[in-house]
């Protein structure tokens, strides 16, 4: 059998109240929630806003040419190679898009092409 002392019984009886203590609510705790409470409500888009054109980017350009379609470069594209899909020459695909080199293209880019590239076999 194990007998606890006056002195172990104090250390035991001010451990307890301290741990007691320490978890007592100083006001009514109200449970939060990690979310708002309202989220924006989105509308839909009828149609995607207007792209931002190389007209914007250079004021001096003719702006492009009526019936020409956009057209997202993809990985593999060039100049030469849009133009022969669309007949058309490299001249007229870097004046109908306001660009100053042809050379610098990008993936994700939006030209403007006279008409939808044919895949040339």
């Amino acid at each position: 059998m194990m007998f606890v002392t006056k002195r172990q019984w104090r250390w035991f009886v001010l451990a307890a109240l301290i741990l007691v203590s320490c978890n007592l609510a100083r006001g009514a705790s109200t449970p939060t929630s990690p979310f708002p409470e309202a989220l924006p409500t989105l509308e839909p888009l009828d149609e995607l806003p207007p792209a931002v054109t190389q007209e914007a980017a250079n004021p001096n350009c003719a702006a492009t040419p009526l019936g020409w379609v956009p057209y997202t470069v993809e990985a593999g594209d060039s100049m030469g190679l849009l133009a022969e899909q669309t007949s058309s020459t490299i001249q007229d695909l870097v004046a109908g898009n306001c660009l100053e080199n042809a050379d610098q293209i990008f993936v994700g880019q939006v030209l403007y092409l006279p008409r939808q590239p044919a895949i040339v076999p």
